[in-house]
């Protein structure tokens, strides 16, 4: 019991700066519960996603340089952008990331 407890405390303290960026307002206390168990789910389902595609990676060699791989273009993007292009906002630098991940 205290350790879900614990866990319960550190899911929320993970997903509440992301909640007040996004919504602009503290989270309340009656769904506190309800949004640590639903972050809890999905961390879940990451985990295991990554966990049955690790095997079609090979060794861990092998799949940091494939991550990079795939992440390093679109972040070089994203730091280009933000070195040489004043006017660019968070709106566009992040959809470009996510075109650049999709693509």
């Amino acid at each position: 019991n205290y350790s879900h407890k614990t866990t319960s405390k550190i899911l929320y303290n993970l997903f509440q700066p992301v909640y007040l960026k996004i919504y602009k307002k503290s989270i309340p206390e009656n769904r506190t519960g309800f949004i640590s168990k639903l972050l809890a789910l999905l961390y879940g389902l990451v985990c295991l996603a990554i966990a049955f595609t690790s095997e079609h990676l090979g060794g861990i060699l092998q799949a940091s340089l494939t991550i990079f791989g795939v992440v390093g273009g679109p972040l070089l993007g994203v730091f280009t952008l933000g070195m040489f292009c004043p006017c660019a906002n968070e709106v566009g630098a992040v959809s470009g990331l996510i075109g650049g991940l999709i693509i």
